[in-house]
């Protein structure tokens, strides 16, 4: 009788012990996909502010050249973002040159406009 009692008692051991391994898996999973969203949204931001930037010198140089009321697209294969996608455009307007940017990582997109 006391071998029963005590078969019963390790599997319910055994049992707790799988469920809180289950309820901890399930939290590190919640948050661990919260980080990595965190980061590709870092990134996303940072990719941003780069071209945003490069874009920003380019006018500056290149600004003589430009004609009014134009968009020009720069090329941004030469990058090397292998991770992710990412797109400029320069609009030149009487107001102020307006600078969008385009970035793409996995399925985040962020599209930002920056004016001069």
């Amino acid at each position: 009788m006391k071998n029963k009692k005590r078969k019963g008692a390790v599997l319910i051991l055994v049992l707790t012990l799988i469920s809180l391994i289950g309820i901890q898996t399930a939290l590190l999973t919640m948050g661990s996909s919260t980080l990595l969203r965190r980061t590709n949204n870092d990134i996303l931001t940072a990719c941003d502010r780069n071209l945003a930037a490069s874009a920003s010198a380019w006018l500056k140089l290149n600004s003589a050249r430009l004609a009014p009321d134009k968009s020009v697209d720069l090329d941004t294969t030469q990058l090397k973002n292998h991770s992710h996608k990412c797109s400029l455009k320069i609009q030149t307007t009487p107001a102020a040159p307006l600078i969008s940017t385009f970035s793409q990582l996995g399925r985040q997109k962020q599209t930002r406009q920056h004016r001069l």
